[in-house]
């Protein structure tokens, strides 16, 4: 059985994984420097036209703790040990239960929606293309027997 579970992108796991480590930090005590190699994230965090909510929050939020949060851009794949095992942990987190958000983007629930249509148009195509088949396996039949009062009948 196929479970349908809604995902993000990449973009918007790495913009939600910084969004939730400044909320952690801005209630903790201390400066925090939060490290990413998400370099589309953090350029849409500038990008003061990208409306969503994700960005707008983490906007306002960095503005609010000033001095006491930044936001780092390291390189991805180049050994550096922190980041390597971010790395390690997210793609262990793929088989994880879901956790779930309020606050989807729209990229994500368009793809969705795309997915189960193309989905669902595949499953109708292949009953459509089954039948047709039948169908021609029973005309197949009735030529070379010259009746179709056995022509074995089957059905979905």
């Amino acid at each position: 059985m196929e479970v349908n579970r809604v995902t993000c992108s990449n973009y918007a796991a790495e913009t939600i994984a910084i969004h939730e480590a400044i909320i952690f930090a801005s209630h903790t005590h201390g400066k925090f420097a939060i490290c990413t190699d998400s370099l589309s994230s953090l350029k849409s965090i500038s990008n003061l036209t990208n409306d969503n909510f994700y960005t707008n929050s983490i906007r306002n939020l960095l503005i609010k703790n000033n001095n006491k949060i930044k936001l780092i851009w390291v390189p991805g794949h180049t050994k550096i040990t922190g980041n390597e095992i971010a790395d390690t942990v997210a793609k262990s987190a793929h088989n994880l239960p879901l956790i779930t958000t309020p606050n989807i983007l729209y990229p994500d629930i368009l793809r969705h929606i795309k997915d189960i249509f193309n989905r669902r148009h595949q499953e109708l195509y292949d009953r459509t293309t089954n039948w047709h088949n039948q169908k021609r396996l029973c005309k197949d039949y009735k030529t070379q027997t010259g009746s179709h009062e056995d022509v074995p009948r089957t059905y979905n």
